[in-house]
């Protein structure tokens, strides 16, 4: 009993590393193709492989399952209200699009499986996900969500402590303030660290005399707010 355990623990563990080792080597030649040819590439690739699938059995077969649309995520985040949103499913399959759970409508695929949507964002994060529909009415699994979000404001950019222009006698200084979550900020071209919340913290080298700040916050559409500040550094005891 012991020797068939023993030998049943090694097959499943020889299946498990061959199936590893596949999904490795799967990886490895699917980041070999986006860094050779580039994502679109790619993308057509899979609009290929969906639409090898058997063409003896048609929409109309009650046997018949859409394959799953996936839906291509260009981008996080954007300031402008209309976008497309471009995906791939089976060919001349009809495909329905789903903005936070409401219908957008539906359109039919190409013969190579493409197809578009133009639609309108909503202020904040929109949950987008498509499900391929066919003659017989039989619906695929729900895609996976792609999320984006539209940010048409510049992001928020206060300080605790800073004016236009003041003076200090101390080096370094530290400069505290706070932005909106996930936005970018840099203090005289260099990176600050900003938390969860958006509050952040950098201490200034400061040289005597005219000291300028530049602050930049930007945000994942690329909206920006820019402060800049004149700060005046005295040597100890010129005051």
């Amino acid at each position: 009993m012991t020797y068939n355990n023993s030998r049943w623990q090694r097959t499943g563990e020889k299946a498990a590393k061959k199936r590893a080792a596949a999904l490795f080597a799967a990886s490895g030649l699917i980041l070999i193709l986006v860094l050779v040819f580039g994502i679109p590439a790619v993308f057509k690739l899979t609009s290929i492989i969906l639409n090898t699938r058997k063409e003896t059995v048609s929409q109309s077969d009650p046997t018949f399952t859409p394959a799953t649309p996936r839906l291509s995520q260009d981008f996080e985040a954007t300031n402008s209200a209309q976008i497309k949103i471009d995906g791939v499913a089976d060919g001349k399959i009809i495909v329905e699009l789903f903005q936070n759970s409401n219908s957008q409508g539906t359109t039919i695929a190409g013969d190579d499986g493409t197809f578009s949507f133009d639609v309108n964002l909503l202020n904040g994060e929109n949950n987008f996900t498509a499900q391929a529909i066919s003659s017989a009415n039989k619906r695929s699994y729900q895609s996976d969500v792609y999320k984006i979000s539209l940010l048409n404001k510049p992001p928020k950019l206060e300080f605790t402590d800073l004016k236009d222009s003041f003076e200090v006698n101390t080096t370094p200084y530290n400069l505290a303030g706070v932005t909106d979550p996930g936005v970018t900020v840099t203090i005289n071209d260099h990176f600050v660290f900003v938390d969860a919340s958006g509050n952040f913290k950098y201490s200034l080298n400061l040289n005597s005399g005219d000291n300028k700040v530049v602050i930049l916050a930007r945000d994942k559409a690329g909206n920006e707010t820019k402060k800049e500040v004149q700060k005046v550094m005295f040597e100890e005891g010129e005051k």
